[in-house]
C-alpha cells in the first residue's frame, strides 16, 4: 500500500484511527500492527479506492446509478424517448470516467483499398 500511495494510507489512518504518521520507517508502533491496521482500513478508504481504481466511494456509486435510473425513468415518457432519441447520459459512467469514446473516432473498412486509402491520408 506505501508504494501505490503513502501520502493517501496517511490520511487513511488519521482519518479511521486518529493515528498520526509522520515517518513510515520510524512508526511509533510495530510495523506489523500497522499493517493490520491497513489491511483492516473499510472497502471506501482512498487507498482501496486506488487500488482497484474505482473514484467513487459505494454510497456515491449507488446514487449515481439511481439518478442514470430516474432520468431513464423519465425519459422513457418523453417523445424523445418514445422514439429512442437523444438518452440521457450517465452521470455514473461520467464520474467514473467510463465514457465511450465518441463515434466519430471510430473508424470501420469495407474493403482493404479503403483502409489503405485512409492510412495514406492521414500519413501525410
Amino acid at each position: 500500500m506505501l508504494s501505490i500511495g503513502e501520502d493517501i494510507l496517511k490520511c487513511d489512518m488519521a482519518e479511521t484511527y486518529h493515528l498520526y504518521i509522520v515517518d513510515w520507517y520510524d512508526p511509533p508502533f510495530p510495523v506489523s500492527y500497522l499493517a493490520d491496521l491497513a489491511q483492516g482500513l473499510s472497502e471506501d478508504s482512498r487507498i482501496k479506492r486506488k487500488i482497484i481504481n474505482k473514484k467513487l466511494t459505494l454510497a456515491e456509486s449507488l446514487q449515481a446509478i439511481m439518478i442514470d435510473k430516474l432520468s431513464i425513468l423519465i425519459w422513457q415518457k418523453t417523445k424523445d424517448g418514445a422514439k429512442g432519441r437523444n438518452i440521457p447520459e450517465s452521470i455514473y459512467r461520467k464520474l467514473e470516467g467510463l465514457e465511450k469514446k465518441p463515434k466519430d473516432e471510430l473508424q470501420s473498412f469495407r474493403t482493404e483499398e479503403e483502409f489503405m486509402e485512409w492510412y495514406n491520408s492521414k500519413m501525410r
